[in-house]
């Protein structure tokens, strides 16, 4: 159910939505609750002005982008390419030496990356907002926003009403849909995937989720696909041809075979939120890894619907993971602790503290290099230690 009151909902850490809408911040620790009231006008009003004003506003220039807080990256070839607060995307060509600042068009918070080749990119964020860059992240282009999405949500619930007026799941479907409406554009996108440089699918808060064909001249809503009648939080995705993976709020789990067509649910041991999904080894081997709050980890075949807990050691929440050196992965938790979980007898161990706190954001790159993001910016380290190079990122 979208329509859920944002002060008591469970996100991946307060700190990931600092700059969304104050009146609105969740609390991490407590998870919601299965109805509440809804947003009084006046705060629907405030919002959506604050929303409207961040979705027209560039991204202001500053002087060392990679000392901000940051909470994505990928890689388009060689480049690095890092987003977070405040509309900021940089980038670097000679491995994070030196980096410049992207041109973007909104001032909102961004909480993803995807590239699909050297030059096709997708970033999501706050407020609902996509960005694409046709320039390997050079330059960014507002392809949506939530103000949009939530007018797609209300066409395909209208829709569906008009098929089955009598329908108890398509009426409540259009209620959550007009709610969204009412709400303006605050609700953050969490993970983007592009399969090609038309295919992408991108997810988020209040159950959020649309699919594109056409490299995002136009969406369409998908929410109704996914079974999550509560309407939880969408957080983690992952993708290997057609199956897909989504992991959420509250221990949600669904999986589709077909490209994001259809999903099931899958059960799940644990009730707290999960935050990622990642696999070990090659994407081929089919052996994930799901990891969320306080610790939790579960592996996970995509051949089974089992989840088989995976012990780590750890208290603090997982916020990430990246593949490993010899077909590991790498784990990080909120208090910057980094483990390593191996791909071939599944030992745990660990690596080391990140030199940006709390890694919001990781990719390979560099040789055995990594790219970490987190609220202290970004460093480049190396993958065995977290030891950060000598490099200073500096800007051009």
């Amino acid at each position: 159910m979208i329509a859920r009151n944002l002060s008591l909902v469970s996100f991946p850490l307060i700190f990931m939505l600092m700059t969304w809408f104050a009146a609105d911040a969740g609390v991490h620790a407590a998870e919601a609750p299965p109805t509440a009231e809804p947003k009084s006008a006046s705060v629907q009003q405030m919002g959506a002005a604050l929303g409207s004003r961040r979705l027209n506003q560039a991204a202001a220039p500053v002087n060392s982008p990679t000392h901000a807080a940051m909470q994505a990256v990928s890689t388009a070839a060689s480049r690095i390419v890092v987003a977070g607060e405040r509309g900021l995307i940089a980038y670097s060509d000679d491995c994070g030496v030196t980096w410049q600042q992207a041109n973007v068009p909104v001032s909102v918070t961004l909480t993803a990356l995807s590239f699909v080749d050297a030059h096709h990119g997708w970033a999501v964020g706050h407020d609902g907002v996509i960005l694409a860059t046709q320039d390997a992240g050079s330059s960014w282009q507002k392809q949506l926003d939530g103000k949009a999405i939530a007018e797609l949500a209300l066409g395909a619930a209208k829709k569906a009403v008009a098929i089955a007026p009598s329908s108890g799941d398509a009426q409540r479907e259009l209620s959550d849909a007009e709610r969204l409406v009412a709400d303006g554009p605050d609700k953050p996108l969490f993970a983007v995937h592009f399969w090609t440089p038309e295919r992408g699918l991108v997810i988020g808060a209040y159950g959020l989720a649309l699919l594109t064909e056409d490299a995002g001249r136009t969406w369409q809503w998908i929410g109704d696909r996914i079974p999550n009648p509560m309407g939880f939080h969408l957080y983690g995705l992952w993708v290997h041809g057609n199956q897909v993976y989504v992991v959420g709020e509250q221990g949600l789990v669904v999986r589709s075979e077909d490209g994001a067509s259809h999903f099931q649910s899958v059960a799940s041991p644990y009730e707290g939120s999960y935050f990622g999904i990642t696999s070990v080894g090659t994407p081929d081997s089919g052996h994930l890894i799901v990891y969320g709050l306080r610790g939790h980890a579960f592996e996970l075949s995509a051949q089974s619907s089992n989840l088989i807990p995976l012990p780590l050691g750890l208290e603090a929440s997982l916020l990430s993971a990246s593949p490993g050196p010899n077909d590991s992965v790498l784990l990080f938790d909120a208090d910057g602790q980094v483990v390593e979980v191996s791909g071939t007898d599944g030992s745990v161990r660990p690596i080391g503290n990140s030199p940006v706190g709390p890694v919001l954001g990781v990719a390979a790159s560099c040789g055995n290099s990594m790219v970490v993001a987190g609220l202290r910016g970004v460093a480049i380290v190396d993958a065995t230690t977290m030891v950060a190079g000598s490099s200073t990122g500096t800007t051009k």
